[in-house]
């Protein structure tokens, strides 16, 4: 049966999305469709009427995927769990770290001020790799609804490219350091 038969046979309805959820550049010429839909019936509407619809990049795909979140009110919790690298042992900023705050007196015990103090040295040593991969992503969705609106504008088109660059770049320095990690341990 055919989508725009099915529709009103089986009572649905389709959510309002993006324009265009899909998008090809064969043969120097960029192409933009609708693929991607979120559909439902009336009475599941009804059982989840806060439902928000997100869709991610065009990163990793050609495709933007359609997610429909029917609990949106119930954000997943960002946590900020302390895990010591292995392959911190390495830098002598560590070391010092650690002895500076094993001596130190006051209220907190030396293991709190020691995981602080890494967790500050971690981040401002590797810099905070989520938070760059959600710049990314960020600049990432800016770019693509002004491509989607302007599709022939060819800075966009290439401040696209440049930022799908970065991240592929990112993820494999990633993948790098984790990949030594694991090797090391």
């Amino acid at each position: 049966m055919e989508y725009l038969h099915f529709i009103p046979k089986a009572q649905c309805s389709e959510a309002l999305t993006l324009m265009f959820t899909w998008k090809k550049f064969p043969r120097g010429q960029l192409i933009y469709k609708k693929l991607n839909r979120v559909i439902f019936r009336e009475d599941c509407a009804h059982l989840f009427p806060n439902y928000v619809i997100t869709n991610g990049p065009f990163a990793c795909s050609d495709h933007l995927f359609v997610l429909l979140n029917t609990e949106p009110a119930h954000q997943p919790r960002k946590g900020t769990n302390f895990k010591y690298q292995h392959s911190w042992a390495q830098y002598q900023d560590t070391h010092n770290i650690v002895k500076k705050n094993w001596k130190m007196g006051g209220r907190r015990t030396p293991m709190y001020r020691i995981k602080l103090d890494l967790k500050c040295w971690s981040k401002n040593t590797f810099e905070n790799f989520e938070s760059k991969l959600e710049r990314n992503a960020d600049k990432l969705l800016h770019v693509e609804k002004n491509v989607v609106q302007n599709p022939n504008i060819a800075r966009l088109n290439n401040w696209h490219h440049r930022l799908i660059k970065q991240r592929e770049k990112m993820y494999l320095f990633n993948q790098k350091y984790w990949g030594k990690l694991a090797r090391k341990e």
